[in-house]
């Protein structure tokens, strides 16, 4: 039964995140999204909005370390 179950922490992850990188070479995570689609079609939409932001589309592994790897 626990094996068919989906516990709640694993509903709620979200390893695609949007982040903008500012002027000073920081980065600031905008939003996290469960699949890279909506990740995507969301940038765009930031992009309309503030063309002259910089952003990067990223993937953080599930063992909950820091975003390795930047997605174009």
């Amino acid at each position: 039964m626990i094996s068919q179950r989906m516990f709640f922490k694993d509903k709620l992850y979200r390893p695609w995140l949007i982040v903008r990188i500012l002027a000073s070479t920081q980065a600031h995570t905008v939003a996290r999204f469960a699949n890279r689609q909506d990740a995507e079609d969301h940038m765009r939409v930031l992009h309309r909005f503030l063309p002259n932001a910089v952003f990067d589309l990223m993937f953080e592994p599930p063992d909950g370390k820091e975003p390795v790897e930047q997605i174009r």
